[in-house]
């Protein structure tokens, strides 16, 4: 290992970083192409390039696979290697597929559009409400109980296991031992609950020949047949989490971008064409799984830096989508700037297998909000962005008309 190597305390878990991450982001990446974290005993890269290179390097750059297990409770596609990831990858991507996307645009739409009718005429009567529950939630929430074939009734249970499960991602950043263990704990349990209701639709499912749903889908596949009963249980809560709580951040990104930039709003208003790049402007700005890891399998170099077999690598996402040597002025919000292939969805073999449908949810969020609420206001302009760092959203966005 090189002797000139630039080293950063960073503490993930710091409240000032939570709400804020990009300053810190941004002296990293000015550190150098790959530094050092005493403080979570990592390596961080911050860079356009530098991530997207690792990210591609799936033979030395492996999946922290305990902590994606330990989330959720069992092997999943983000914690596999080839060829077994692309083997249960197979399973699931049927689902998330360009004709599948088709049939949901009305699904979706007829949602958002109930809920946002009713949310107008509530700020029509003066009310101020907290969209976040009453929308971006609630709509995610059900999309997601459209994909995996389960009534209503059962939203508010898997909404309430995936948030608690995200205590363990907040874990691993958490630098004090005894409240990490709690988070662990809190995080451990809503895992449990959530597999079990997995399970339960698994066994529902099996014998089932009219059943067009993803767990469905999945409990018929050949490949299925060669997972434990708890990889399969861990499988489908990972869509859960993966499918709500990431959609969930993007649409409130939408909300605060378009309150924040109302003169652009309106020329999107005019030009719904424009709707596509603004999203994916969106994505990069307030990219949502601001990081992931990678633990380096053999020995590899970064920036001329050699790093040891075992060491754990913190790919900044949200720090190389505002990378200045990529983008003009990233730090700036444009909704007009011309699209061009951000990190926000990963890259590589692991790749996020929902990019399509949060997309397709963000598209369609913003196209319903400018029919119906093309002059809505923050009543509160503190958005407050809690724990965890790399599943980053607001907590709550209070809007008026």
């Amino acid at each position: 290992m090189t002797t000139t190597v630039p080293s950063l305390a960073v503490n993930f878990a710091d409240p000032d970083i939570l709400q804020d991450p990009y300053p810190v982001f941004d002296a990293i990446r000015e550190a150098g192409p790959v530094v050092y974290n005493p403080t979570a005993n990592s390596w961080m890269v911050a860079s356009y390039d530098g991530v997207r290179s690792v990210l591609f390097d799936d033979e030395h750059f492996v999946p922290e696979s305990d902590k994606w297990e330990t989330l959720y409770g069992g092997s999943v596609v983000e914690s596999l290697q080839e060829p077994r990831h692309g083997e249960i990858r197979s399973i699931l991507a049927p689902m998330f597929r360009a004709g599948y996307l088709r049939e949901m645009r009305p699904v979706i739409t007829d949602l958002i559009s109930g809920r946002l009718d009713c949310i107008a005429a509530r700020l029509r009567s003066g009310e101020t409400i907290d969209i976040v529950p009453e929308l971006t939630r609630a709509v995610a929430g059900r999309v997601l109980a459209h994909v995996i074939g389960v009534g209503e009734e059962d939203v508010p249970r898997f909404l309430a296991w995936a948030k608690d499960m995200g205590a363990t991602l907040e874990s691993y950043d958490e630098p004090d031992p005894a409240r990490s263990a709690k988070l662990r704990r809190i995080g451990t349990e809503a895992t449990k609950l959530t597999c079990a209701f997995a399970g339960e639709q698994l066994a529902r499912r099996r014998g089932d020949t009219e059943a067009r749903d993803l767990v469905a889908q999945f409990v018929r596949s050949p490949v299925t047949e060669t997972m434990s009963e708890q990889d399969q249980q861990a499988t489908i809560a990972q869509v859960i989490v993966a499918g709500h709580d990431n959609i969930t951040h993007t649409l409130g990104h939408v909300f605060v971008a378009l309150a924040l930039r109302p003169d652009q709003r309106r020329l999107l208003d005019a030009d719904r064409d424009l709707i596509p790049g603004a999203v994916e402007e969106i994505l990069r700005w307030r990219t949502s799984a601001t990081g992931d890891t990678r633990v380096l399998q053999g020995s590899a170099t970064i920036g001329g830096v050699e790093l040891e077999e075992g060491s754990r690598v913190m790919l900044l996402l949200g720090a190389a989508n505002r990378d200045p040597e990529r983008w003009e002025n990233p730090g700036q919000l444009d909704l007009l700037r011309p699209a061009q292939p951000h990190l926000t969805f990963g890259s590589g073999v692991h790749t996020c297998i929902g990019a399509g449908l949060g997309r397709l949810e963000a598209r369609l969020m913003m196209s319903e909000v400018l029919d119906r609420l093309p002059e809505f206001t923050f009543a509160d302009p503190r958005i407050d962005y809690g724990a965890p760092l790399f599943m980053r959203g607001p907590r709550a966005i209070r809007i008026r008309a």
